[in-house]
């Protein structure tokens, strides 16, 4: 497989996974609303707090801007900023770090160490023992 297609491949995986998860916490943030309004068992924050966490953060922010849903509360505003602060942090570096040459030649000359076979070093032997050189040949 050629490194574009992975690519391609794994940029397409993300961006759906990040559908889903978007998805899923804005509908954690409707029927947190709606059980609010009727009274029912409660969705615990922490719940809402690690949709956003993994990924869910725009779908949380546009379901408590549309539903109206936790917009006053605090610690639990606080710490949704946060997140999406957090996020936007690791995108941005993500990115930088992606597009940057020295870093796709160094991430490069890693594998390629890693996937090098290791020098043989040659054993000598002496007086009946076997001895590994450790010098330079």
């Amino acid at each position: 497989m050629s490194t574009t297609l992975a690519t391609v491949l794994i940029a397409s995986g993300f961006a759906a996974y990040l559908v889903i998860i978007n998805l899923h916490t804005y509908r954690l943030f409707r029927e947190d609303k709606a059980r609010a309004m009727t009274g029912d068992w409660r969705i615990p924050e922490s719940r809402l707090l690690l949709a956003a966490f993994l990924g869910g953060t725009p779908g949380g922010r546009l379901a408590m801007v549309r539903f109206r849903h936790k917009t006053r509360k605090q610690p639990f505003r606080g710490l949704m900023q946060a997140i999406g602060l957090f996020q936007y942090g690791l995108a941005v570096v993500g990115l930088f770090l992606l597009l940057s040459p020295s870093f796709s030649s160094y991430v490069a000359g890693v594998f390629a160490d890693t996937l090098a076979p290791a020098p043989r070093i040659p054993a000598v032997e002496t007086r009946g023992r076997v001895v590994v050189n450790r010098g330079l040949p």
